[in-house]
This record gives C-alpha cells, structure tokens and sequence, in this order.
C-alpha cells in the first residue's frame, strides 16, 4: 500500500493532494503476474477529472497481466 499527502510542485490551482494506491498481485504460474491496482486521488479543490465534470476524488481500478519470458 501507498499513501502519499503532498502539496507538491506548484500546479495552475493552489491545492493540496493525497494519493492511496492499493496493488495486490498473484502469481498463478511463475511466468504469469497478475495485478489490481485501486487508487484513490483527492485533492481539496474541484480540479480533478472524471468523465468530462471536475471532481476532488476520481477513483480508478486497473487491472493489468504480465507474462515473463
């Protein structure tokens, strides 16, 4: 798990940001990963994007497969 709260570098709008990424992963076969990542973003000011509206928090949920060759 990661957690982050920053104010960061500066950005076009004055807010501060906290990032929480969870990413469990398995591995049915040694060549095979699999993982799920869900994020979290919240920042204190309306400027994030989801779907074409500004919000404070979009969650997201990838998914992603790695075969090692």
């Amino acid at each position: 798990m990661f957690l982050s709260w920053s104010t960061g570098p500066p950005t076009a709008v004055a807010q501060t940001l906290l990032e929480l990424t969870f990413a469990p992963q398995f591995k049915p076969i040694p060549s095979l990963i699999t993982r799920m990542e869900s994020r979290y973003d919240k920042s204190n000011q309306n400027v994030l994007q989801i779907a074409g509206s500004s919000t404070s928090c979009p969650p997201t949920l990838p998914f992603e497969v790695i075969y090692l060759v």
